[in-house]
């Protein structure tokens, strides 16, 4: 059984260590949200899935990376997304989806996201809207384009600009592109309104029925039986109804200029939601990562929806349990930094927070001993329950939670003063008691122990402290956590 001056050793040293790595916990957390370390990493493991192979990753560095390179690696990174409308890669697009975007809270419009953390429901909900989007209306405008005359002075400008659709423009700028073309022959108003038509039909990328609707509404009002076919899409809310709007539009004149893309359209709002997962999977680059990985859950599924949400799911739940890894292996290399740099301060400053220095002075002084031993009964006598609620105990290094609520413990200290009184008097400095070689390494190895400590940082020593604490009041520890 330990004795209690040992004991009493042993509290003094770990609130030293606890309240240091509290200190740690908050310059790190400011360096991370300063840097946004967390998003960054986020949306490069989402970038790497989506639109990078594996052995392209991050092609500023190479393949075989020193340590510090690997440590800091993201603070270089970039990719973070900013304009929900950019639909240039994969990562972009996810980005700009309704699903994605209820998580965003950036109050600027061109700052790039923070969104550092998508629960797996949500990213699956934000890939099935990527997946049932109706992508024919545009499919059919890119075809009509095409069949324009090229080198003419107002379709080639158009047809420029929709190369960039999915760019640096959007279905917006095309529409008002079209408006702005001018009536001056019968082709060029027979060819307006078909592009006017089909830009509506392409806005309209959540739903078939909607791209089918839009594109009826957009043919000219002289058109040849628009009114009963908008009456037809009125009733199309059922089986009865998709069968005789479908018959509807396949009875029309081969002739008509409009019959083909109503065909097509139709098609498209009628298609089930399993086929428009498969394309949308097919769609994806052969070099992603993801598509390897949708294709193969698509099938154990059996192509149905809910299991394939199911699975994604936990498969989405892994990839981020390894990114949390790799996120935390690097973050302790800035956490070391942190630590070294608070130890040296607070060492040059006077204050005792080298170790072997510290236990000795513990062993000497009584009065010194007691002191540590009340401030960490005082510390650790904090409210479980607020400390549960408040979220003290999670595995995750310098989160704001843990800073928030282990303070609340310092807060109801009334000895704190103690750990910031100075060891040396006025006008001393801690190197001028190192008379020879042997005290040097003494105090680098005092100092490299507290630096080590900080690293585990200060869940882990809150909790020690309360085991600590409990077993001096006479194996009554408190509730661990």
């Amino acid at each position: 059984m330990l004795s209690s001056e040992w004991i009493d050793i042993a509290l003094g040293v770990v609130v030293v260590w606890f309240l240091l790595a509290l200190a740690v916990s908050a310059m790190n957390e400011a360096v991370i949200r300063l840097l946004a370390m967390r998003s960054k990493q986020l949306w490069l493991a989402l970038n790497q899935l989506l639109d990078t192979p594996e052995h392209q990753r991050d092609p500023k560095w190479p393949t075989l990376r020193t340590a510090f390179a690997t440590a800091f690696s993201l603070w270089k990174y970039q990719g973070r997304p900013e304009d929900p409308k950019d639909t240039t890669t994969q990562t972009s697009r996810l980005y700009g989806t309704s699903a994605i975007q209820a998580l965003e809270n950036t109050a600027k419009p061109d700052r790039k996201t923070r969104i550092h953390n998508i629960p797996s429901s949500v990213f699956v909900t934000a890939l099935l809207e990527l997946g049932l989007r109706n992508t024919t209306g545009r499919t059919l405008l890119g075809r009509y384009l095409a069949s324009l005359p090229d080198g003419d002075a107002h379709w080639q400008p158009l047809k420029e600009l929709w190369k960039e659709l999915d760019g640096t423009v959007g279905m917006a700028e095309v529409a008002d592109a079209i408006e702005a073309l001018p009536e001056d022959d019968q082709d060029r108003v027979r060819h307006k309104a078909r592009l006017r038509a089909l830009a509506a039909a392409a806005k309209e990328t959540t739903s078939g029925r909607e791209a089918l609707r839009a594109y009826i509404e957009q043919l000219p009002a002289d058109t040849a039986g628009r009114e009963e076919l908008q009456q037809k899409w009125a009733t199309a809310v059922d089986d009865e109804g998709r069968r005789a709007l479908t018959e509807h539009i396949a009875k029309l004149p081969s002739d008509l200029a409009y019959r083909e893309e109503l065909i097509a359209l139709n098609a498209a709002s009628v298609d089930t939601a399993g086929n428009t997962i498969r394309r949308y999977i097919d769609g994806l680059p052969d070099a992603a990562p993801l598509k390897r990985q949708l294709a193969t859950i698509w099938a154990q599924a059996s192509e149905n929806i809910t299991s394939f949400r199911h699975d994604v799911e936990g498969w989405f739940d892994g990839q981020m349990a390894r990114v949390s890894a790799m996120y935390r292996a690097q973050i302790r290399w800035i956490t070391v930094i942190v630590a070294i740099l608070v130890v040296l301060a607070t060492w040059t400053y006077g204050l005792r927070v080298e170790s072997l220095t510290l236990v000795s002075d513990l062993q000497r002084d009584q009065n010194l001993r007691q002191a540590y031993a009340a401030l960490a009964s005082d510390i650790s006598a904090a409210d479980q329950a607020q400390l549960e609620k408040d979220g003290c105990g999670t595995e995750d290094d310098a989160t704001k939670d843990e800073v928030l609520c282990l303070a609340r413990g310092i807060g109801k200290a009334d000895g704190l003063d103690i750990a910031v009184t100075k060891r040396i008097g006025p006008g001393e400095r801690p190197w001028d008691a190192v008379d020879d070689t042997g005290d040097f390494f003494a105090v680098v190895a005092g100092l490299v122990i507290t630096i080590v400590a900080l690293s585990f940082g200060a869940s882990f020593w809150w909790n020690v402290l309360r085991r600590l604490t409990g077993l001096r009041q006479g194996g009554k520890s408190a509730p661990s956590q």
